[in-house]
């Protein structure tokens, strides 16, 4: 879309606004010559020639209104598409599909019939039920060779070095897990025992009926069964914010809005000095003790107020998304989709305020803080006239962005060094090897769309003040573009499905660049004076006012008209067969009957069943038939039935991968093993070299762990 709107704004923008900027511009006799890329921005035109500003004002109507329509018909699009997948037979047939999770529940709506017969009023009724209890954690325990470790003096203390006694670490492990595995096993056949959440998961037995319950008042009290979320996956819950009360999370909301607000506000004195970095060459030539950098050569000069500001800007935001995403989480919320949703929210408001009005605020002020202070009267024209000048900074910022975002997605530096280095030196078991070669990298979107999104609000910030903006931020987006295309089909995992609601909440964000564009002209219409220094732009000031309230109006009536369907589905859905057809088919969706196929391959290596068979079956392991060519309604029931329990409640007993080696090391480490601790080496083995290596999935792996 960006593409697009700056690619037809470049055509009808620039043969009109960049001669009516540069030609006749100011002179030197007010506040010397503009020179580079600054003749072409609003603050070049002279006081001589301020009806050119109605330029400017029709422009900034048109480009507006096509901003305007292309979010519309994205949104609209983008509809069609997340209503045709959550329709679709292929999403239909998950449990996410069906399945709400309810939080703040009364202690008395936590009983599974009460809440069967309570939503047994939806099409279809309940299917199943699954009230959440603490279990308990379970500690991996990773194997190594003979390691040593000293017990804590308490149970529940940490162990502290030259404290406590020491023992050998394999001993001490396998003994723990011999005790317990079976105490595991057997509270797990027993979750009445825990302390109930108050949490449920709901599914039913029709999808309509999930998003009906969402949009319905549940409880007569206020703040009781709510909020409510739909498309709940397993692997998608936050387990330990499940048991919040109301006032929990309403503490914790405030302490993160807070804390948000505080990281603002101190963020905002290295971004302010970063800002002025790009005109610190006129400071100098204004402040005496910064009188050495007007002596350094062009290059040197150049580097410091174009590329410096970029680089430093950059290296700044390095820790704000992780300290975000950790908020968010601490915020309460039940799944890592709306966690990154929020984090979607914060770290765009946080991008806005820092990378954008600070770095404005602060550039155009330092540019003319000297000559403010000694002609106080000429404040409004000086200001006028630089304020538009700060764009030269985010020209280097956005082609900085495209080129190393572009680059680095590409290189994976990063990934290279964890992979090649790191993982030599820390995968010394056959399961982290297998993990390192089987995990792909994770992309979060509640960091990823912010970054461009903050980039389009700067260029349509500056798309009427200073033109030429535009097509820098074109190049970055052809990169971006290409970049991501590749990255998407073959380098990221996305363990967190939002089902697309990152780029809606995107395009809204892009409007707060329509209301920036036209605040900046209202303040610059209202501050540019004529060659008689009077207040010549007042009328196209008034205009931008009326253009501000008719788009706050149509963003009133564009979420107002949208945001039901963004996020659940209509009544008409169940009828609308045909256009599903059609627009699967346009949009590369593809059904399928519903039946699950089984992900073994006839001639793989790996037999979970016959492995199975050799541990003894357990009690909380799956015993349908892994070698099915298809899953059956009744084997797939009996995996549902457990998705949604506790992590603890349904953990299964865990399979010591050991590799087999030359001298029979492992062989001997297994036939010590007690009967009640799980140990395999199969598909793992260290060659003579003594090189691990992996040949197939671990013995415990569940090719339907996805459902």
């Amino acid at each position: 879309m960006c593409i697009i709107l700056f690619l037809i704004s470049i055509l009808i923008i620039w043969p009109i606004l960049l001669p009516i900027n540069s030609i006749n511009g100011i002179d030197k006799t007010f506040q010397g010559k503009s020179r580079g890329l600054d003749r072409f921005s609003f603050g070049n035109v002279s006081p001589k020639h301020t009806n050119r500003y109605w330029a400017h004002l029709v422009l900034a109507y048109l480009f507006v209104i096509i901003t305007c329509y292309l979010i519309y018909y994205e949104l609209k699009h983008f509809i069609q598409i997340r209503q045709t997948y959550l329709c679709s037979p292929q999403h239909r047939s998950t449990t996410s599909a069906t399945t709400i999770l309810i939080t703040t529940v009364p202690d008395e709506y936590l009983d599974i019939d009460k809440l069967k017969d309570l939503f047994s009023i939806y099409p279809g009724g309940v299917k199943n039920v699954w009230i959440n209890s603490k279990g308990l954690a379970y500690k991996y325990v990773s194997f190594e060779k003979r390691p040593k470790h000293r017990l804590p003096l308490f149970s529940w203390f940490i162990s502290l070095p030259l404290i406590g006694k020491k023992v050998d670490t394999i001993d001490w492990c396998i003994s723990e897990l011999k005790k317990l595995n079976p105490e595991i096993l057997e509270q797990q056949k027993h979750p009445e025992r825990f302390k109930r959440m108050n949490s449920v998961f709901i599914q039913f037995n029709e999808q309509i009926s999930a998003h009906l319950a969402c949009q319905n008042i549940l409880h007569h009290n206020a703040l009781h069964m709510t909020p409510k979320y739909l498309h709940i996956s397993p692997k998608d819950i936050i387990w330990d914010n499940l048991q919040l009360k109301w006032w929990d999370r309403l503490i914790r909301a405030i302490a993160v809005v807070i804390s948000i607000a505080a990281l603002v506000i101190f963020f905002a004195f290295p971004v302010a000095f970063v800002g002025s970095l790009s005109n610190v060459i006129s400071l100098s030539k204004k402040f005496s003790w910064l009188e050495f950098l007007g002596d350094l050569s062009k290059p040197v000069s150049g580097l410091i107020t174009g590329l410096l500001p970029s680089v430093l800007l950059a290296i700044i935001m390095i820790a704000v998304p992780i300290i975000m995403r950790f908020a968010a989480e601490f915020k309460g919320l039940p799944t890592q989709t709306d966690v990154e949703l929020t984090v979607q929210n914060m770290y765009f408001s946080f991008l806005v305020v820092q990378v954008f009005l600070v770095v404005t605020i602060s550039s155009g002020i330092a540019a003319v803080i000297a000559s403010i202070i000694n002609n106080p009267q000429n404040t409004p024209k000086l200001l006028a006239q630089n304020l538009p000048r700060a764009s030269n900074f985010f020209f280097s910022y956005i082609l900085l962005q495209g080129l190393s975002i572009a680059s680095g997605e590409l290189l994976q530096v990063i990934t290279l060094i964890v992979f090649y280095i790191f993982g030599k030196l820390m995968d010394n078991t056959p399961r982290k090897l297998w993990s390192r070669f089987t995990t792909l990298r994770i992309l979060g979107w509640g960091t990823t769309f912010p970054r461009f999104t903050n980039l389009s609000v700067i260029a349509i910030t500056y798309s009427i003040i200073a033109p030429l903006i535009m097509i820098f931020v074109v190049i970055a987006f052809i990169l971006f573009y290409a970049t991501y295309l590749y990255n998407f089909l073959y380098v990221f995992d996305f363990p967190v499905d939002t089902g697309g609601l990152a780029f809606p909440k995107s395009l809204y964000q892009m409007m707060t660049g329509i209301y920036l564009l036209e605040v900046c002209l209202t303040g610059l219409f209202f501050l540019a004076r004529d060659d008689q220094n009077h207040f010549a732009t007042k009328v196209q000031g008034i205009l931008m006012v009326i253009l501000i309230i008719f788009t706050a109006f149509y963003q009133f009536m564009l979420q107002k008209s949208f945001n039901p369907l963004i996020k659940f589905l209509p009544l008409t859905s169940k009828h609308q067969n045909n256009n599903q057809n059609y627009y699967g088919k346009l949009f590369g969706l593809y059904y399928f009957n519903g039946e699950i196929e089984n992900t073994n391959c006839e001639s793989s290596t790996l037999d979970i069943l016959s492995s199975r068979e050799r541990f003894g079956n357990s009690d909380n392991s799956s015993d349908f038939n892994m070698n099915s060519k298809k899953l059956s309604t009744e084997e797939r029931e009996k995996i549902v039935s457990s998705l949604f329990k506790h992590k603890a409640l349904q953990a299964k007993v865990p399979v010591i991968w050991l590799p087999c080696d030359e001298l029979g090391i492992a062989e001997d480490e297994m036939k010590r093993m007690p009967d009640e601790v799980l140990v395999s080496t199969d598909f793992a083995k260290v060659d003579n070299k003594g090189k691990l290596c992996f040949e197939s999935n671990p013995p415990d792996w569940d090719p339907y762990s996805n459902l």
